[in-house]
């Protein structure tokens, strides 16, 4: 039961805006594209809840907060009557190779560890 509908992105918006209006340079394009891959991600995960026995949990998505002065989002929120199960949703595909805390793509593109979110 969706309590708390998921929103696309602000900046999201304003990126697809902009790009019917301008040329992106390639940094600027491969942000706008990872935007839109990690919204699509998100909502089908959405769709993924909805078909499974989970649809009957309460489910906030898009929760923004802040904790000892950092501001965090949570992607999603499902309350089940004993658990509480947070979901931070990720939409790679490829290779990527590690270096120490790094993580690069195939080509050799720093992306966000996303183990680092867990500290």
């Amino acid at each position: 039961m969706i309590i708390l509908p998921r929103e696309e992105p602000r900046h999201l918006r304003i990126r697809r805006l902009l790009k019917a209006r301008m040329t992106f340079s390639d940094k600027e394009m491969r942000q706008f594209l990872n935007d839109e891959k990690g919204f699509a991600g998100e909502c089908l995960f959405d769709d993924l809840i909805t078909k499974s026995g989970a649809s009957t949990y309460v489910q906030l998505n898009g929760l923004l907060l802040e904790w000892n002065g950092n501001l965090f989002q949570i992607d999603s929120l499902l309350a089940s009557p004993y658990r509480i199960y947070l979901y931070d949703v990720k939409n790679f595909e490829g290779d990527y190779y590690i270096e120490g805390d790094r993580w690069y793509s195939k080509s050799g593109v720093e992306v966000k560890n996303p183990l680092i979110q867990l500290k």
